[in-house]
């Protein structure tokens, strides 16, 4: 049987905020928890009853400290791992994938999706990450810490948002040239009539 209660008050104790989840999405009202810890109290009530059992999310973000990226494959997590510093608190998820903790920078990190193209979520300010010992809704397989947890943050590598901020592609449209011998488009619309 997953200890539910004896995982969130862990993480209480490392300050990360926690609520209960149904599957991967957050089963009670959790804006407050980016900027508070819920009560002991409030944390008993949701993971010791037995009339439904929930899954548990950390509340990422400035407050708790964290930074999570969420890979969803084996290739996108030997990628990530290929290409950025690594962290000692590693998730393995239900789904396969893994989940890498950061510290965060006190400056803001927005959730994004999709990173590089790939199956590579961000959760950090507004976001929640489902935690051990969660079980994932579609294959019934339960998410379990690597060897680092016992880690403190502080030995935890800085996220830096520079990592993830990609340029837009530019666009550049060359100008219109005049023909040879001509000094200025007078039409250009005209011109465009001409070459085509």
């Amino acid at each position: 049987m997953r200890d539910l209660l004896h995982f969130a008050f862990e993480y209480l104790e490392r300050g990360w905020p926690v609520v209960p989840a149904t599957g991967k999405q957050p089963a009670v009202a959790w804006a407050n928890y980016q900027r508070q810890l819920p009560s002991t109290k409030r944390v008993r009530k949701w993971f010791a009853r037995r009339d439904r059992e929930y899954n548990l999310a950390i509340v990422t973000g400035r407050f708790a400290g964290l930074v999570v990226l969420d890979c969803d494959s084996h290739e996108d997590t030997v990628w990530w791992q290929s290409n950025f510093p690594q962290t000692p608190l590693v998730v393995t998820t239900g789904g396969g994938g893994k989940h890498f903790y950061y510290r965060h920078s006190g400056a803001e990190v927005r959730n994004r999706s999709r990173l590089f193209g790939r199956r590579i979520d961000l959760r950090a300010d507004g976001g929640v990450a489902i935690a051990p010992p969660s079980i994932h809704p579609e294959t019934g397989e339960t998410y379990r810490w690597g060897n680092g947890f016992c880690c403190q943050l502080a030995d935890v590598p800085l996220f830096d948002v520079h990592w993830v901020v990609t340029q837009e592609p530019q666009v550049t449209i060359a100008p219109l040239r005049a023909s040879p011998g001509e000094t200025k488009i007078r039409n250009g619309f005209a011109h465009i009539r001409r070459i085509e």
